[in-house]
């Protein structure tokens, strides 16, 4: 698994690769997963003030 970061102005784009998986179901639920993960991240840090 690898995660990047790219600047995009003044956002951050979250690229994340997750390889290895063994099937197309068990790709789906990481999926889903994943997805949940960086929307709940987002959520967060747009609720915190901004740095700086």
């Amino acid at each position: 698994m690898t995660v990047r970061f790219v600047a995009q102005g003044r956002a951050t784009e979250v690229i994340v690769t997750h390889e290895g998986i063994a099937s197309a179901p068990v790709r789906d639920r990481h999926e889903l997963g994943w997805q949940g993960c960086l929307e709940g991240l987002a959520s967060y840090l747009q609720d915190e003030p901004e740095l700086g």
